[in-house]
């Protein structure tokens, strides 16, 4: 570490992460132990303001188990993940909501994640919701058609659905949803 991170502010420290999982291959008797999938085993790093960081490993090393335990969609075996100063992993349920608005993930496969049910617009527009319940219809509507636009989204496309997408068209609608409400 030299002297310019010590002055850079930390956004997230990850020390010593784990997430492990017991599993039954079908091959033990009931009374034999169940054997112990690492998915990730010990994973330290400290992102800095101002840093990008990306995770890349072959298919199934558990990069997507990774960032599920650092957003919470997984339950991490041990370990210690700090987000501005607040320690997510010890956090209650309804303690997220705040966290939620300032952490998202996307996911690899763009049209798995985005409800088939919603139109692209409903979808961009659920976190407006959830974090500004008292804006008004019109100006989610507004910022919506905004936020499409910056994405190189026509806003007259905003009742289509997902399968109405490309692959790549669908993960910047995914971003536009994970943005900052």
């Amino acid at each position: 570490m030299n002297a310019v991170t010590e002055q850079r502010k930390v956004l997230l420290e990850i020390a010593d992460l784990k997430v492990h999982f017991d599993i039954k291959d079908g091959k033990q008797w009931f009374w034999q132990p169940s054997k112990t999938l690492k998915a990730v085993d010990g994973v330290t790093l400290r992102l800095y303001e101002g840093e990008t960081l990306g995770v890349v490993g072959e298919s199934g090393c558990g990069k997507s188990t990774f960032a599920r335990a650092i957003i919470g969609l997984v339950k991490a075996t041990d370990g210690k993940v700090v987000w501005l100063g607040k320690d997510l992993l010890g956090m209650k349920q309804e303690e997220w909501r705040d966290v939620r608005s300032d952490i998202q993930m996307i996911f690899q496969d763009p049209l798995a994640s985005l409800n088939p049910r919603m139109t692209i617009g409903e979808i961009i527009a659920e976190p407006l919701r959830t974090y500004h319940p008292k804006m008004p219809r019109q100006e989610v509507r507004d910022r919506v058609k905004a936020m499409m636009m910056k994405v190189g989204l026509l806003p007259n496309l905003i009742n289509r659905y997902p399968h109405e997408f490309s692959g790549g068209q669908c993960q910047r609608i995914g971003h536009r949803a994970g943005a900052d409400p």
